[in-house]
């Protein structure tokens, strides 16, 4: 029950992270602003396991990803923690610990007579 003595259903919302948030799409490439380096690395591929792979470039990309999501407000709802830069042997390491770390599940109590209404009419409950 709420304050008003009403009865309510806890609601859960489920945020995640996609890919790589849209970084380099068109769009948005003018806010996050990668430095030719950056496009060359992105580009050349050299932050990828395998042949060419270059550990510097590597570090240089997840800084800039780690700038990235600090620069998006919607982004700050996860709360990332990462470890330092120098630690990761690649980038899968620090995509997976983005894929960990990327989601977020919140719940908030709505008045059942809503959910009701809204099943009733056949519309979403959102």
């Amino acid at each position: 029950m709420n304050t008003t003595g009403e009865t309510v259903v806890g609601f859960e919302f489920a945020a995640i992270l996609p890919g790589d948030g849209g970084v380099f799409i068109a769009k948005n490439i003018g806010f996050y602003n990668p430095d030719r380096e950056i496009l060359r690395i992105r580009e050349n591929g050299t932050f990828k396991t395998g042949d060419g792979f270059n550990i510097d470039d590597c570090h240089r990309l997840i800084d800039f990803y780690k700038e990235c999501i600090s620069k998006n407000e919607d982004w700050k709802t996860f709360g990332f923690r990462f470890k330092e830069t120098s630690e990761y042997k690649n980038i899968g390491q620090f995509y997976n610990e983005v894929k960990e770390q990327g989601y977020k599940i919140s719940f908030t109590d709505i008045p059942e007579s809503y959910v009701k209404g809204r099943a009733g009419s056949g519309r979403n409950i959102c």
